[in-house]
């Protein structure tokens, strides 16, 4: 679906009403989203939302397989929404989806920055210009969990590879994603994630307060997810 469709709860409801009749098991959801660069840019709340809750409609209310795909970190929001699984890619251009890379012959350009999967902030930072920073300030142990402290200690950030920053980031969101099916409930993941991206939106304001802010689209981003799956927790009336 085109991403400009999720603006209008009324035409989705119509389009459930059929879908719902199918005989089918499942179905696998891809956005396309008008930006390809990456990270995406923040997500309207009110699109968001409403796919979360399509994703609900189908997974709860008619239990039905829903996978999300090229969802990157959205994809945990799809879980806590009810989404039986989700999908991501192993390159950038393949972690997340827009029509236009299909229907062009790609330019080429430079290679891709090497990122580092932050746990607490839900962003992937590029490594020496952005994360580098952030380790090296007093609020190291507040940013990072132990594991990505010792990583980064023994590992140093001009020494990591694309190949290895792809599998921490792959094994990171598959960790999460087993983290957060674990919860018993909608309500449950749903309270468990925007804890989390609460904490995050904290972390970044701290960031910035104290001048190190590498870019202010990746706080919009965290504050984007949280203001979305509020709105759905309160449509769904979790």
């Amino acid at each position: 679906m085109d991403e400009a469709g999720l603006a209008d709860w009324s035409a989705i409801e119509r389009w459930l009403d059929v879908a719902t009749t199918l005989p089918v098991r499942g179905f696998y959801i891809v956005v396309s989203r008008p930006s390809t660069g990456y990270p995406s840019t923040p997500w309207a709340p009110t699109k968001l939302a409403n796919l979360l809750r399509l994703i609900h409609a189908l997974a709860e209310l008619n239990e039905l397989e829903v996978i999300w795909g090229f969802s990157d970190f959205e994809g945990l929001l799809g879980l806590a929404a009810g989404a039986s699984s989700m999908a991501t890619g192993w390159s950038y251009t393949l972690r997340q989806f827009s029509s236009s890379k299909w229907m062009s012959p790609s330019s080429g350009g430079r290679a891709p920055a090497v990122r580092t999967h932050l746990q607490r902030l839900w962003a992937l930072p590029r490594a020496e210009t952005e994360t580098a920073p952030l380790f090296a300030s007093d609020q190291r142990h507040a940013i990072f969990t132990t594991d990505e402290v010792e990583h980064f200690e023994r590992v140093p950030f001009d020494a990591l590879t694309r190949v290895d920053a792809q599998v921490e980031h792959m094994k990171a969101l598959a960790a999460r994603a087993d983290w957060l099916t674990a919860e018993p409930s909608v309500a449950a993941r749903v309270a468990t994630v925007s804890s989390s991206l609460e904490s995050a939106t904290t972390l970044w304001d701290s960031i910035s307060s104290a001048g190190m802010l590498p870019d202010p689209s990746y706080r919009n981003r965290v504050v984007a997810w949280r203001d979305s799956l509020a709105l759905f927790a309160d449509q769904v009336d979790l």
